[in-house]
């Protein structure tokens, strides 16, 4: 049973349930949850990753809640598709890094966090700025009057992290020869391995995959990012804690490990206050 778009809004409870029970009706069809994730790589590979954790979910959330629950995985190749879902509650729960997270509860209060990755005991990883390798750039300030790369405009590492770190080092868009926002981060690594553009900001795991491959690119510098969030839409608070301890119940290293994490973490707002500086810091990127 498909569950309309606002069934789950959050106080309201599910009193019908309850009076079909006790006149005897027939059991309703399963409950359907349905989680979204952005990748760009193949489906299959996404389906490979996430399915085992989600059949987790599934058999831990009907024995929690009594009644049969399915996880419908929803895959998008649009970061901005996917918070859009997300804002009007078509989807139940998505995957997203906090920064995208922040600007989705800026236009629906009603997002609330359930928990954060985590990997062997970090919250965040690292985010790498590069340029080519043959390049004569070797710190940040030496961007100003070049070409940069940017990632999509909801991207943390390639877009909003990497021009907080301009700002930071006194450069501006104005101060650029030209710059494009590319749609993710093998396309900002491809960008500059081809000498298109003088630099970008990539993730570390996008980095190895690109030298791997035997793309020339050169870090500059690194900075923190905090590891990706799950994030529940604006449902019966209700379903947002079952799906909290069903998340963090999570024990087994082999459902996580597809995602180079090794468990998840309780999470709210407050720990968030680095990302909303870097959403801020951005802004006057373009000033």
């Amino acid at each position: 049973m498909a569950v309309p778009r606002r069934f789950f809004r959050r106080h309201l409870f599910s009193l019908s349930a309850i009076v079909l029970f006790l006149q005897g009706w027939p059991a309703q069809a399963a409950l359907q949850i349905q989680f979204g994730v952005y990748s760009d790589e193949a489906v299959y590979r996404v389906v490979q990753t996430y399915r085992p954790l989600l059949d987790y979910l599934e058999k831990d959330l009907s024995q929690r809640m009594r009644e049969q629950v399915t996880v419908s995985l929803r895959i998008f190749q649009d970061r901005q598709l996917l918070l859009d879902k997300l804002v009007t509650a078509e989807l139940h729960m998505a995957r997203l890094d906090p920064i995208p997270y922040l600007l989705g509860k800026k236009r629906e209060s009603g997002l609330q966090l359930l928990v954060m990755e985590n990997s062997e005991g970090k919250n965040q990883y690292n985010g790498i700025v590069v340029t080519h390798a043959q390049s004569d750039i070797e710190t940040v300030s030496q961007f100003e009057g070049r070409r940069l790369a940017f990632g999509h405009p909801l991207a943390s590492v390639e877009h909003y992290l990497f021009q907080s770190m301009l700002v930071d080092h006194q450069i501006r868009a104005s101060s650029l020869a030209g710059f494009t926002n590319l749609e993710d981060a093998r396309r900002v690594g491809y960008a500059v391995g081809a000498r298109s553009y003088d630099g970008g900001a990539i993730d570390q795991y996008t980095y190895l995959q690109l030298i791997n491959e035997g793309i020339a690119l050169k870090p500059i510098a690194t900075f923190a990012v905090d590891n990706a969030v799950w994030v529940a839409a604006d449902i019966n608070d209700y379903l947002v804690a079952y799906l909290r301890d069903t998340l963090l119940s999570v024990n087994d290293p082999a459902l996580l490990k597809p995602l180079s994490r090794s468990q998840f973490n309780p999470i709210d707002d407050d720990a968030l206050s680095a990302s909303r500086r870097v959403i801020e810091q951005s802004k006057s990127f373009y000033r």
